[in-house]
């Protein structure tokens, strides 16, 4: 009786909510789920490399913790070897802390920001400045690891493919300066970069 009271008063007022269920797709999932046996100590190591740079408070670092990118990394490459999974919790750890950074950023300071990752990426054996964003120092630590488990050809494949995700997300930046929305077609376009 309260809910249709609560329906009624909302239609009334001009205001009206929808609401989405989204269905539960692992519920008949057809395959075994595997994750790798590396999950607990990769968790562990990338979760302490991470706070070690002191970005986060206290409650962005539960945040933090809580979407457990470490668990994605160890379920996606569940066959590799404990570097690759530490390669791969450490990459979900830098795509999060530049996600952060440049969500709230200007264009120009969304561009400077990839190019400091990118410079940081190209140049991991080179110290970075020490007023810079932490987020160079975040990218050049994580591609100083990784780099030693990547073949040459992935290495490439990686930083051409990192470069036009930092491209993407200073389209995103200059997307919200100019409060434009873009079309699903135009979504994909510039999404797809994302997706590394």
């Amino acid at each position: 009786m309260k809910e249709q009271a609560k329906d009624l008063s909302r239609m009334e007022s001009g205001l009206t909510e929808s609401v989405f269920f989204l269905p539960d797709t692992l519920a008949n999932w057809p395959w075994t789920r595997t994750i790798s046996p590396f999950y607990l100590q990769a968790q562990a190591d990338s979760s302490a490399w991470i706070q070690s740079f002191k970005i986060f408070t206290a409650g962005e670092q539960r945040a933090f913790d809580l979407c457990n990118f470490n668990l994605l990394a160890s379920l996606g490459y569940p066959l590799e070897n404990q570097d690759i999974i530490r390669a791969g919790t450490d990459l979900m750890g830098l795509f999060d802390v530049f996600d952060r950074y440049t969500d709230v950023a200007a264009p120009r300071e969304a561009q400077e920001m990839a190019d400091m990752v990118m410079d940081a990426i190209r140049n991991p054996d080179k110290a970075r400045p020490a007023h810079e964003c932490v987020v160079g120092e975040v990218a050049r630590q994580f591609w100083k690891l990784s780099m030693q488990c990547a073949s040459e050809g992935a290495s490439r494949r990686f930083i051409k493919s990192f470069d036009e995700y930092t491209a993407s997300v200073v389209q995103q930046a200059e997307d919200r300066a100019q409060n434009y929305i873009r079309s699903i077609d135009e979504y994909f376009l510039v999404g797809e970069r994302q997706l590394v």
